[in-house]
């Protein structure tokens, strides 16, 4: 579509409202960047690879799965990855949140703002900390085969973590607040340092198994309401 053409105006309103879901990807985390910015799907796999200082045998390109796969069972371990990924995101010189992150902090709004990402960083939530608003951020519950796809793992917005049945998840429950918008993390998140549980970071191979296992297919449609 021809930008002059776009209907800004009309997207624009629909945010305010709550009336779409912006589905946030690689790209929005280097925009407005000047200088380092969190690296992409191949950049991160071209990282990983060199990490291993030669050591995965495949094709570079191959995919960041099958080289995350090839880090965690073979040169190192699920604990070392999770680090390498957390320092990698979570760097100091990553503090300030991108243009597309701090545009979504700062959109007026009379409805709630549901936002989905793939991204492993938390420009997001650092930029709605800046602006004072209220976020909830849900992961799906990855590596408990009793659960499964039933429960959703929350960071509240006073920065509490509860996991909740999804069933039992309202976006509208007034303990949120009229101001609380809500980021679904399908790929999990590496903000925590050392996590106390087992993570659920989706990047390897198994995990993106572990995933479609435990969401049974609809990780998002059990406590998302529906939208445009």
């Amino acid at each position: 579509m021809n930008l002059d053409r776009f209907p800004f105006d009309q997207v624009g309103r629909w945010l305010t409202e709550g009336g779409i879901v912006p589905f946030v990807g690689a790209a929005a985390s280097h925009v407005g960047i000047i200088g380092d910015s969190p690296p992409d799907g191949p950049g991160l796999a071209a990282e990983l690879g060199e990490a291993m200082a030669g050591a995965y045998p495949g094709d570079p390109s191959s995919g960041l799965a099958k080289i995350a796969q090839f880090y965690e069972h073979t040169v190192f371990d699920r604990a070392a990855l999770y680090d390498y990924l957390h320092n990698c995101f979570e760097a100091p010189a990553f503090s300030s949140p991108g243009a597309v992150a701090c545009m979504l902090a700062a959109i007026p709004r009379t409805g709630p703002l549901f936002m989905i990402t793939t991204n492993y960083d938390s420009f997001i939530e650092r930029a709605f900390a800046r602006a004072g608003r209220h976020l909830c951020v849900i992961t799906q519950n990855m590596r408990d085969p009793e659960e499964g796809a039933s429960a959703v793992d929350l960071i509240m917005p006073d920065g509490s973590a509860k996991r909740e049945q999804s069933n039992e998840f309202e976006w509208a429950d007034p303990h949120f607040g009229t101001d609380c918008a809500f980021l679904f993390k399908m790929h999990g998140s590496v903000k925590p340092s050392a996590p106390s549980e087992p993570d659920n970071v989706i990047i390897t191979e198994d995990d993106y198994v572990d995933f479609l296992v435990n969401s049974g297919g609809s990780a998002v449609s059990p406590y998302f309401p529906q939208r445009r």
